[in-house]
């Protein structure tokens, strides 16, 4: 399943990453992949999470810029979900 342009899996790197806040090396372990490859599709992951809120802030017409620290912007996002 892909979501916005993104996996997210449950078991996705990126929602590991993002909504479980588990470091690459501990997304590693848990798939059972090396850390290298964990950190590569993490960082791919986030370059396509860029890419589709410029996509959609674009196209709602918005003006303003992403957050400067990403991580930081998606562990907020994180914690209002988790009420």
């Amino acid at each position: 399943m892909r979501c916005a342009g993104s996996p997210c899996s449950p078991r996705s790197p990126s929602s590991l990453y993002y909504w479980e806040g588990l470091t690459s090396a501990e997304i590693a372990e848990v798939l059972e992949i090396p850390l290298g490859t964990a950190q590569t599709r993490l960082r791919r992951a986030r370059e396509l999470l860029v890419k589709a809120i410029e996509e959609r802030r674009r196209e709602a017409g918005m003006t303003i810029d992403l957050p400067p620290d990403l991580d930081a912007w998606a562990a907020s996002l994180r914690d209002l979900a988790r009420g």
